[in-house]
């Protein structure tokens, strides 16, 4: 997500999340790998495939990670 908005039309918005220029929300929303930022992966599965419901989703397992299924909680890793 980004810290600003992004004006959307009929034509293609490219929004590049792997340069530094580009703000994005919060703090930690990105992590540097070698010369690019990259997004925080979200298949919990390593399965090639993003599912937030029914079997096999990628949701629940972090759900069950920080501790409930309220997806408002948190978690924050030890480094």
């Amino acid at each position: 997500m980004t810290s600003g908005a992004v004006l959307l039309s009929s034509t293609s918005t490219v929004v590049d999340f792997t340069s530094a220029t580009t703000s994005t929300y919060g703090t930690e929303a990105r992590k540097t790998i070698g010369n690019n930022m990259t997004l925080w992966s979200g298949n919990t599965l390593w399965d090639n495939e993003l599912k937030y419901t029914g079997s096999n989703n990628d949701r629940d397992p972090v759900l069950v990670r920080i501790g409930g299924t309220v997806p408002t909680n948190q978690y924050r890793a030890s480094r």
